[in-house]
């Protein structure tokens, strides 16, 4: 397990002897080398201190330094006398863990004492991002004043010589966007995507899911890789790229899956890489296991024009007549932030048409697609969400939610134009529609999907 987990660090917090009883046994040599099936293992340097002791081991398969602190002077069924000497070594443990590498937690039954090391260390990353980032949740009526505050600094951050920058860090909204985007992946995080039998199912290398968000297919028996999907978990949606050829197949078995009936596509399917992936009037499309058939189409022009097409598939190697209705909403300009002088309180007329149609079913996640599951598709979710905070508290924390999706989908936000393009985005809609907001936003007053192409229904 140490070798397979690529673990540099062994926290232990039990004696090996505690009121008599074996607690636990001493699995490493005393001196010299032992060997375990192929693993050798040679205790290299030991260093006792008062509370604790630190010891070097050299592990021998191919060869891989791992330190164990032996935390000696925490009471089985009891606490620490003074919790000092336990913040000392919670910090130099932490600390000696090579950034990337696996750590285990042990205690004698590996429940109190290796938990409250554990809690430990979340409430001091807590604590950390409070002290950092501060309270990021703000209140509708100071989001004007907010944006402008972060406009300006980040005005002046843009206009400052290069070589002065490290000394304006502390401006608001270039140490937020650091903080933002401060998750460093590693290749364990990425395990599968980084699989060479999955490399070639993602289109941007840059652009894969952690290990602990991706979205899990149905695996084929005895076809490694056959559960992979280049796409992730954001609260309630799924975010993935546009399928390529070889995995239209797989797009189409996680939207069975996982039971999503809508489908929302932001990549423009007139470029030849980005080609349509689901049936239109002239055929159906087969796969092994299931069959997608055309039902009808719509247009809405709101402002740009948004396709919409209702599909039923169902299997066709089974028994069950059980068929799911999806419902694919199509428009490639959106977030039209091409456009010279763009209306922001326009773009949430998209989501909210996505929400109205996903209200109807209450069933499964929405799956946002766009190129390389990226920007477009984690701003369209991010506005969805911070919509709902806004109308239902009257409070929004962007910071918390750009966070959130670059720790599961890392590089979502590849610029700091991109963070404040949220900001810019939900203030333009709280500037704009004050009166009319909690009809516009809320949910479950929403419009009926037959009504959606009333543009009377659409006037601001």
């Amino acid at each position: 397990m140490i070798w397979e987990q690529r673990v540099a660090l062994i926290v232990m917090i039990t004696n090996l002897v505690e009121r008599g009883r074996r607690k636990c046994d001493m699995y490493w040599p005393k001196e010299g080398v032992e060997t375990h099936r192929v693993i050798q293992i040679k205790l290299v340097n030991e260093d006792a201190r008062v509370t604790y002791t630190i010891r070097t081991f050299s592990i021998k398969h191919r060869k891989r330094v791992v330190l164990q602190f032996h935390y000696t002077n925490w009471p089985d069924h009891g606490t620490p006398e003074n919790p000092l000497p336990i913040l000392s070594f919670v910090r130099k443990s932490a600390a000696d863990n090579p950034i990337g590498a696996g750590r285990i937690i042990v205690c004698s039954a590996g429940v109190g004492r290796t938990g409250t090391y554990i809690q430990y260390i979340f409430i001091h990353d807590a604590l950390l991002e409070a002290i950092q980032a501060g309270n990021t949740n703000v209140h509708s009526s100071q989001l004007t004043r907010y944006l402008q505050l972060l406009q300006v600094r980040f005005i002046l951050i843009k206009l400052v010589a290069k070589q002065v920058l490290d000394s304006i860090l502390f401006f608001l909204f270039f140490r937020a966007f650091h903080l933002v985007t401060n998750f460093l992946v590693q290749d364990f995080h990425l395990s599968s995507a980084v699989k060479n039998c999955n490399v070639h199912k993602n289109r941007n290398a840059a652009l894969v899911s952690v290990e602990s968000a991706r979205v899990y297919l149905t695996p084929k028996p005895g076809v490694e890789g056959s559960n992979y999907i280049n796409a992730t978990w954001l609260q309630d949606f799924i975010v993935t790229q546009h399928p390529l050829e070889a995995t239209v197949s797989d797009f189409w078995q996680m939207v069975w899956d996982h039971n999503s009936q809508t489908v929302v596509v932001l990549s423009d399917t007139t470029d030849k890489d980005y080609q349509v992936f689901w049936p239109l009037k002239q055929a159906d499309v087969e796969f092994e296991n299931f069959r997608v058939r055309f039902i009808d189409e719509h247009k809405i022009q709101l402002p740009a024009v948004i396709t919409y097409w209702t599909i039923i598939f169902h299997k066709t190697l089974s028994n069950d007549d059980y068929e799911l209705r999806v419902r694919i909403f199509y428009c490639s300009s959106w977030p039209y932030r091409g456009a010279a002088n763009p209306d922001l309180a326009a773009l949430f007329r998209l989501p909210k048409l996505v929400i109205d149609s996903h209200q109807q079913y209450q069933n499964g996640p929405v799956v946002v697609v766009d190129r390389f599951g990226g920007t477009e598709a984690a701003t369209l979710c991010a506005l969805t969400t911070l919509v709902h905070q806004l109308s239902r508290d009257q409070h929004v924390d962007v910071y918390m939610y750009a966070k959130l999706y670059h720790s599961k989908r890392p590089n979502v936000w590849p610029s700091r134009d991109d963070y404040m393009f949220l900001y810019r985005c939900v203030e333009a809609l709280h500037h704009h529609l004050p009166a009319t907001m909690a009809y516009f936003i809320g949910y479950g007053f929403g419009l009926d999907i037959e009504d959606i192409w009333r543009p009377d229904l659409f006037q601001f």
